[in-house]
């Protein structure tokens, strides 16, 4: 038998509508109250409804995230990253990976998470500024957040100094008297690794 709303109003001696405050976050319940809702929740083990509560505040409170496959180390420690953040800020978050940055592939993830229902879309795909500026343009309803894209273009991106970084690199293993070099980039469709 499954643990209700119901159950945990009654344990906290609050109403449903309480208990519902409580699980989406709201600001409107004292602490008093939330920390008596969140003991009757933990004694009785309710597991919110998290489509019942995305149909009735029509969001998900999930991020996004298209990635790469995150068997790859950089991908792997970038989706983490953003999964931890989104976690930070009360969203849980949706994985949908890709093979490559075939535009058709990264458009059907998109579509997939889109369909969950999900409140902004982190690409961890490299992208051209052309294809990044056609997916704002094409799913106006979405926000968007670009990891791997040309500087300059007319999207939400954010990126690391890449050329600083390996400049810096250079010059600690000359510093180190070090002579021969190896380079080792990522894909050749990155922007960073082409920066590298």
């Amino acid at each position: 038998m499954s643990v209700t709303f119901k159950d945990v109003a009654k344990l906290a001696g609050v109403s449903t509508q309480t208990v519902s405050r409580v699980t989406n976050g709201a600001d409107n319940v004292s602490p008093e109250t939330r920390d008596r809702v969140n003991q009757a929740i933990n004694a009785l083990g309710y597991i919110p409804n998290k489509g019942a509560q995305m149909l009735s505040r029509g969001k998900s409170k999930t991020l996004g995230i298209v990635s790469l496959d995150i068997a790859l180390h950089g991908v792997a420690l970038i989706v983490n990253g953003v999964r931890q953040q989104a976690y930070e800020k009360g969203y849980g978050a949706a994985l949908s990976i890709v093979e490559n940055n075939e535009f058709g592939r990264i458009k059907a993830a998109i579509r997939e998470l889109a369909s969950q229902q999900v409140d902004y879309i982190v690409v961890n795909v490299p992208l051209t500024q052309e294809m990044a500026e056609q997916l704002v343009e094409q799913f106006t309803s979405l926000n968007f957040m670009f990891i791997d894209v040309p500087e300059h273009s007319k999207v939400n991106y954010v990126c690391a100094e890449h050329t600083e970084g390996a400049k810096m690199a250079v010059q600690h293993l000359i510093a180190c008297q070090r002579e021969d070099f190896l380079l080792v980039t990522g894909p050749n469709a990155s922007t960073g690794s082409s920066l590298r």
